[in-house]
């Protein structure tokens, strides 16, 4: 039988109410707060037991004293005194739990609760609003994404981790803030009165939004086609977490040392600061070590549905460059044939995107997109502006079809539109009626 036990609760940070009803809840399973971590809450086994708990505030504290002061040791003796024995401390907050049926409470005056939770809590508050405003800007501009730009925001797995991310810390940030500031201005109010008021927290939510951040890095690790990528993403894991343990591994053992407060805080940063940069030059290391390796490279080794060997017989010493980007949403194969002039022959090319829309309702937005392909560059002038008009789609098979133009005049770039595909074509030559029927047939079987 295991006599320690470890959980995580992401609790917002003023509430306690939550908190203490959480650990009254595991003292009734038998087990007893003994320590908080950044890792989790660590408890020891005891007898079931019905405790009540409290958390209380205060800014004096410091993760990185080497025990408590004389006033801290003050203040729990006192607290002992009125039966409430010291379980843990954390950040700015002491952990209490009593015995008996109906103990007197430790704070008893509202309105200095609410004064030392603001000045205890100061920077959780900013942190906060740092994060809003960052899940606003991120989250804004990933939203905006998906109206205007939907083609390459939902066929790359690692923009739409990235997105949610910053939409869901968006979400908890505004949530957590606003019933803060609302529980603030009712507290303002009942202490007036001499009455304390219950909290209410959203570690639930925070707890939803670090599961949707795993599984869309877990998705985009298993996706992503570039092995570069994904050894960089778990080198960046990697390094976060030794840090993280350097840091707690550091201040722990000089707080069993003894060393003083300032001295502790001091040795910690300047280990946390040297090792962040020994490790990024590792990074940085790798990066380029990639780079110059090809494990960064782009190309997808696909075969392209449609090259140009098959549209004019000609089998010129081409260059084939492709790119392949693909999730539950969308794929979008990006090909391109040329001659390199090194070569000497003058061999005409071409260039498509082939967008496969899984999700019907992103189709239009999709389209959209690609209609306005060349709008940014065009100018004012009717003659330097370029618009994809309508075409005959039956040369290519295609259920719709544009051709571009530039001031009235066509051009040889085509959007051609299928129930489940778009492909944007571009070519350098002006394609033959046999040879829209094979660009169609097979960009539509592609």
């Amino acid at each position: 039988m295991k006599n320690h036990k470890r959980d995580f609760i992401p609790f917002s940070f003023y509430d306690r109410t939550g908190m203490a009803a959480h650990l009254e809840k595991r003292a009734a399973e038998g087990w007893l707060l003994d320590k908080v971590t950044p890792f989790g809450w660590h408890y020891r086994r005891i007898e079931p037991a019905k405790l009540h708990f409290t958390v209380t505030y205060d800014h004096r504290l410091s993760e990185f004293a080497p025990g408590p002061t004389e006033e801290e040791q003050t203040y729990q003796d006192f607290c002992a005194h009125g039966g409430w024995h010291f379980a843990a401390a954390a950040g700015k907050m002491y952990f209490f739990y009593s015995a008996e049926e109906d103990p007197l409470p430790i704070e008893t005056d509202p309105a200095l609760e609410l004064k030392q939770m603001a000045r205890a809590t100061r920077i959780m508050v900013v942190l906060l609003w740092v994060w809003l405003l960052l899940g606003f800007w991120m989250g804004g501009s990933f939203c905006w994404s998906l109206v205007n730009r939907p083609v390459d925001l939902l066929s790359n797995s690692l923009n739409l981790f990235t997105g949610l991310a910053w939409l869901g810390l968006f979400v908890y940030s505004a949530a957590d803030l606003w019933t803060y500031y609302r529980w603030r201005y009712r507290a303002r109010k009942a202490a007036a009165l001499g009455e304390f008021v219950p909290t209410r927290g959203h570690h639930k939510l925070l707890l939803g939004v670090a599961a949707l951040v795993v599984l869309g890095l877990l998705y985009w690790l298993l996706t992503e086609r570039c092995s570069g990528m994904q050894a960089l993403m778990a080198a960046q894991v990697g390094i976060i977490a030794v840090l993280m343990l350097a840091v707690q591994g550091t201040k722990n053992f000089l707080k069993r040392r003894g060393a003083p407060t300032e001295v502790n805080r001091v040795v910690t940063l300047g280990v946390d600061v040297l090792l962040a940069l020994a490790l990024w030059g590792v990074l940085t290391a790798m990066l380029l070590s990639g780079v110059r390796s090809g494990a960064f490279s782009s190309e997808s080794g696909v075969e392209p549905p449609l090259q140009m060997q098959a549209l004019t017989g000609e089998e010129g010493k081409y260059v084939t460059n492709t790119r392949l980007e693909e999730t539950v949403f969308l794929s979008k194969l990006e090909v391109s044939q040329y001659v390199r002039w090194q070569e000497g022959e003058i061999l005409p090319g071409l260039e498509y995107t082939l967008v496969e829309v899984k999700c019907p309702p992103f189709y239009d937005l999709c389209l959209d997109e690609m209609l306005k392909e060349y709008q940014d560059w065009s100018f004012d002038e009717p003659e330097f502006r370029y618009v994809y008009e309508p075409c005959d789609p039956a040369p290519w098979g295609a259920e719709k079809a544009y051709q571009l133009t530039l001031g009235g005049e066509a051009r040889d770039c085509y959007l051609l539109c299928w129930p489940d595909r778009l492909v944007s074509l571009k070519l350098d030559f002006t394609p033959t009626a046999e040879q829209m029927a094979l660009a169609g047939e097979r960009l539509q079987a592609g």
